[in-house]
């Protein structure tokens, strides 16, 4: 009897087509099952640090030696509006999911940062936020010196975005013939060729003919992007880093309708360019702080980073 092929947990980053994966590729592979989202929540985010137990991870999970499962779920990267909280909870979980599935295949997406950093922020808008790019990327600039603590502050933090830093804890626990590193430019540059070597290195069955092309979430337009920030002045969410004047009911929903009818117009849907998005100085700080980094995770990987923009 041929061995089972190794379960697959994708892990993100978020920004890098994760939604994409959830609802249309990984649902139609025929030998492995798609476990939803929700399901890697309960497993991994659930419990404390202190109170996590492994065994009730694999209950969640439904896991047994004969099923082989493919997880997919972004926040299991760490969130990108709080850095992984000072990176804590991403080593957290990387631990968690080496204990419950040690013989996984865990597959990382990557994406240049500048672009990344760039759609961070839109995501940021387009779940509530308020500041403006300066004081989203810099928050310690902005708050009292005495009462601002990066371990303490859920911001977010330039580390979470040290793609090479992940992978090699990644290698640490699994071993580097277990961690698959991908760049999402050629998911977005050539998706038939990029799949199909994505299926035949990860051993999946599935018709990709049959796969639909939707982008589930795409960012704000130039001018819906400042209005939101308006708007979300009036609405309270889970985001803290914010401003909320006044929280009006149902505002979230009825405003979230209103921006997707205004994005699709062709003057206020046109996409913002990263770099003008973030600013010329934030753009070279961005590129200066990856370089090395970036140098290591195209060695590692073979990645034609370069090639992408990357800064090396």
């Amino acid at each position: 009897m041929a061995p089972r092929l190794p379960s697959i947990v994708h892990i993100g980053y978020h920004k890098t087509a994760t939604n994409w994966f959830q609802k249309v590729c990984y649902p139609a592979v025929t030998n492995a099952e798609y476990l939803h989202r929700k399901r890697a929540r309960q497993a991994f985010l659930a419990d404390s640090g202190l109170h996590f137990d492994p065994e009730r991870a694999r209950e969640a999970l439904g896991l047994d030696r004969r099923r082989r499962v493919i997880l997919c779920e972004e926040e299991l990267s760490g969130n990108i509006h709080t850095g992984g909280l000072y990176g804590c909870f991403t080593r957290e979980i990387a631990r968690r999911i080496a204990t419950v599935l040690p013989e996984a295949q865990v597959v990382i997406f990557v994406r240049e940062q500048v672009d990344m950093i760039a759609s961070a922020y839109k995501q940021y808008v387009k779940e509530g936020g308020t500041h403006g790019v300066n004081r989203y990327l810099h928050p310690g600039r902005y708050l009292p010196e005495s009462g601002f603590q990066p371990a303490k502050a859920a911001l977010f933090d330039f580390a979470h975005f040290d793609y090479a830093a992940l992978v090699d804890h990644y290698d640490t626990l699994f071993g580097r013939e277990r961690v698959q590193v991908f760049a999402y430019e050629d998911f977005r540059r050539d998706n038939r060729a990029f799949l199909e070597d994505y299926v035949r290195r990860l051993e999946l069955d599935v018709d990709l003919d049959g796969l639909g092309d939707t982008r589930p979430n795409p960012p704000y337009g130039r001018g819906v992007l400042p209005l939101a920030r308006l708007l979300n002045h009036f609405t309270y969410r889970d985001l803290l880093y914010k401003r909320c004047w006044l929280h009006l009911p149902l505002l979230y929903k009825l405003r979230g309708s209103l921006l997707e009818r205004l994005d699709r117009l062709p003057g206020l849907g046109a996409p913002v360019a990263p770099q003008r998005l973030l600013g010329r100085q934030n753009v070279a700080l961005i590129r200066a702080r990856y370089a090395e980094s970036n140098r290591w995770l195209a060695r590692r990987t073979g990645l034609a980073l370069e090639a992408h923009g990357y800064a090396l």
